[in-house]
């Protein structure tokens, strides 16, 4: 399978390089969609089983959102990247790890 090419302004100045339906560049030998799903979370949050884990639920769920069968998942790529802790910021501050963790554990304790 060939990736998709998405830097644009590279891929437009090739007067050879294919283009979809809708006009984007590709080196894809078919008009078939692919996709790139992308995960950031804390780095050490999940074990390599999660992580796998993940990978598989997001190609699943891409393929059935976009109607494709099992055998299309190499259609779909998932990048997971970890984000050091204390290198993460939200609501106009720094959130570690253990903030999250314990954040999770008092919503699960209140469910």
């Amino acid at each position: 399978m060939a990736p998709v090419y998405n830097d644009r302004h590279s891929a437009t100045s090739s007067p050879n390089r294919r283009r979809s339906r809708a006009g984007d560049p590709t080196t894809a030998e078919d008009e078939a969609p692919r996709f790139l799903v992308e995960v950031t979370l804390p780095e050490g949050a999940l074990s390599e089983r999660r992580r796998a884990g993940l990978v598989e639920d997001a190609t699943r769920t891409v393929l059935t959102a976009a109607g494709l069968s099992p055998q299309d998942a190499l259609r779909v790529w998932v990048l997971v990247h970890e984000q050091p802790d204390a290198t993460w910021g939200a609501g106009g501050s720094v959130v570690r790890y253990a903030d999250l963790a314990a954040l999770a554990q008092e919503q699960r304790a209140d469910a």
